[in-house]
């Protein structure tokens, strides 16, 4: 879960589904502000620079754990990342300075809505972002909500199943950047808000 503020990382063993370990730090691009439009500028004017390192601190969290459980970098086949729209894109290498500007859209979004794309979901291999991990290991980021609603509510909604509940519900996702969610019952519309 790539945070704005807090970056927290889960161990899981593909065989078992079971979480071997949790760790969490501060996410170290907060030279680059404490917000995501701040972030926004600053890869405007250092494009790359917050991307590598994020991309460093993660390489030395995998490492520590290694070195903690016991495991090589090269046992991690698959990442699954998690964050607001900022936070995913950039690690991406995608350009986020639509994201800061009207309509506020994710290139992924504005490729949806355009038809080159089918899903704001993005994969990648791990060597193209610079991550240490098996050779042939994938990057999954899951899909954005819609401009600064990110993959982390998309998240949240997956680990409530939110699919199965049939009453109303509001679920909040609080960080830098908090969400809100309101649904109004099974196959009822459901609202998201960023409240930044």
């Amino acid at each position: 879960d790539l945070g704005t503020t807090t970056v927290v990382m889960a161990l899981m063993d593909l065989e078992t589904g079971r979480t071997v370990t949790v760790s969490s730090f501060e996410n170290p691009q907060k030279f680059g502000g404490s917000d995501v439009m701040h972030r926004i500028s600053y890869d405007r004017d250092f494009r790359g620079k917050l991307q590598r390192v994020i991309v460093q601190t993660i390489n030395h969290e995998i490492r520590e754990m290694g070195r903690r459980l016991g495991f090589k970098r090269q046992e991690i086949y698959e990442i699954v990342v998690v964050g607001n729209s900022t936070m995913r894109d950039m690690l991406f290498k995608n350009d986020v300075q639509p994201i800061g500007q009207r309509p506020y859209r994710s290139t992924t979004e504005v490729d949806v809505l355009e038809g080159r794309r089918q899903t704001t979901a993005v994969t990648e291999k791990a060597r193209a972002l610079g991550l240490m991990t098996n050779p042939k290991a994938l990057i999954y980021g899951l899909p954005l909500a819609s401009g600064h609603v990110g993959a982390d509510v998309a998240a949240d909604l997956l680990a409530i199943d939110v699919e199965a509940r049939e009453e109303c519900f509001m679920l909040i996702d609080v960080g830098t950047n908090t969400e809100v969610v309101l649904a109004w019952g099974r196959n009822a519309p459901i609202a998201a808000v960023n409240t930044t």
